[in-house]
């Protein structure tokens, strides 16, 4: 994708986004993705690739963490709140 990707050739501490078709960051910087869906994007692209059962696990967490922080940052409302208004149970 960039020019020069010397620097998404390089990955500290495992292979887990090298291997992907695209990188996650290169998918969030050419979206101009703010940082907590940046995060959600990265922790579910890796879900699975890192740390076995236990790893996909505290991604999949984390992931869910930046969206709990998307609603409360930028809409003010907790996950319990957004789904008592907006959900479809």
């Amino acid at each position: 994708m960039a020019e020069n990707s010397k620097a998404l050739d390089t990955q500290i501490d495992g292979a887990h986004y090298k291997n992907m078709k695209i990188q996650p960051i290169e998918f969030c910087h050419v979206n101009r993705l703010p940082p907590c869906q940046t995060a959600v994007v990265k922790y579910a692209c890796r879900t699975g690739s890192k740390g076995g059962e236990a790893g996909a696990i505290k991604d999949i967490l984390k992931a869910r963490h930046y969206l709990d922080l998307l609603l409360q940052l930028e809409y003010g409302i907790t996950p319990e709140e957004a789904e008592a208004q907006h959900g479809d149970s």
